[in-house]
């Protein structure tokens, strides 16, 4: 096995590690809730097909996420007036304000989290995740391996200051 194999093991170890551990903490609310609140608070989609579609949730567990949340009092339903089959969601105030809450207490989190790296390790950390994450979707939607100058255009076109490491 070759020291990249193992990188890829390691990455993949702590992907599932704490991919549980946040799904373990984001399942205390309803699962799928939360994606759905960010989807109307960011004005996404209004519409449950197009909810299911980009959350890639089915539309019967989204339809019981809209009733779990209209219960909640966080959205609304009302029915197309020109197409009496089409149903249109919207957040409620109080929606608004539990989506607001969530999202503050996320970003509270990762700025502690960054204050506690320091501004070198956080900045280093963002660099290469932006990196990494590019070059990962570059090989997915490519049919063949991409080259390094392939790579280089593609990072430098988003900015990021990254170097391909020279085999």
């Amino acid at each position: 096995m070759t020291y990249y194999d193992e990188m890829a093991y390691k990455f993949e170890d702590i992907r599932q590690y704490y991919r549980k551990m946040f799904l373990e903490h984001i399942e205390q609310s309803n699962r799928g809730e939360f994606q759905v609140l960010y989807i109307l608070r960011n004005e996404i989609a209004n519409v449950p097909s197009e909810i299911a579609k980009i959350t890639k949730i089915t539309p019967g567990r989204v339809s019981a996420i809209l009733a779990s949340l209209e219960k909640k009092g966080y959205i609304t339903r009302t029915t197309n007036p020109k197409n009496r089959r089409q149903v249109f969601v919207t957040l409620s105030e109080e929606g608004r304000k539990f989506a607001q809450k969530h999202s503050d207490e996320a970003h509270e989190c990762m700025r502690w989290t960054f204050e506690k790296m320091g501004k070198q390790a956080s900045a280093d950390f963002l660099v290469n995740l932006e990196a990494f994450l590019t070059i990962c979707i570059t090989r997915l939607n490519s049919d063949e391996l991409p080259d390094d100058q392939m790579l280089k255009e593609v990072l430098k076109e988003r900015g990021i200051p990254f170097s391909i490491a020279q085999q």
